[in-house]
């Protein structure tokens, strides 16, 4: 469970989680989340996803969206939990924070994982370096420099010519035997 709301702090987590998990003996492995722009559903996450799968050798790494208005899944039980066992206490501290989620779940489900500012990568970054605009431009969005959509801003269009309705996409797949392209669906089928 990810408590913190930047796109860079979310990626950074699930770059520490996969990394777990290559430990553990995972190859493959599947996200669900919800189209939050602001912490799943962007460029950072897409990017991280591409370092993840080089940095730690994996087979494949795939982020499905929910359809918006069904995100009931586990994080949100596990969020109401916490404001539940929260709900009367003053928090002042990090620290009062991670012994407060720690008592909240009754049967120990909740493993909190401290994460210091050195842990945090910047991924706005790495997006910005020429590699990933070259990578990512050449996979999935190349701009259409003729086509201007009259507000100044220029279309993100497929290799292909197709607009990319990112709004729409369902799923993200980074593969290692297509290391350098960003598989997408709109449908999960």
């Amino acid at each position: 469970m990810i408590l913190i709301s930047g796109s860079c702090e979310v990626a950074s987590c699930l770059y520490k989680y996969l990394k777990v998990k290559k430990s553990e003996g995972y190859s493959v492995v599947d996200f669900f989340a919800d189209r939050c722009g602001g912490q799943n559903c962007n460029r950072m996450i897409n990017c991280m996803l591409s370092e993840a799968l080089h940095a730690y050798n994996l087979d494949s790494i795939t982020l499905n969206f929910l359809v918006s208005g069904h995100s009931q899944n586990e994080n949100d039980t596990a969020h109401s939990v916490i404001e539940s066992a929260c709900r009367n206490h003053t928090i002042y501290t990090t620290n009062q924070w991670e012994i407060s989620l720690s008592m909240a779940f009754k049967k120990n489900t909740c493993k909190v994982i401290r994460i210091f500012h050195n842990d945090i990568i910047d991924f706005k970054s790495v997006v910005a370096f020429p590699l990933y605009i070259s990578v990512l431009k050449d996979s999935v969005l190349e701009t259409d420099e003729s086509n201007n959509n009259g507000n100044g801003r220029k279309n993100q269009v497929c290799k292909g010519g197709k607009k990319v309705y990112w709004s729409k996409v369902m799923q993200v797949r980074f593969t290692k035997d297509k290391p350098n392209k960003m598989l997408f669906k709109y449908k999960y089928s």
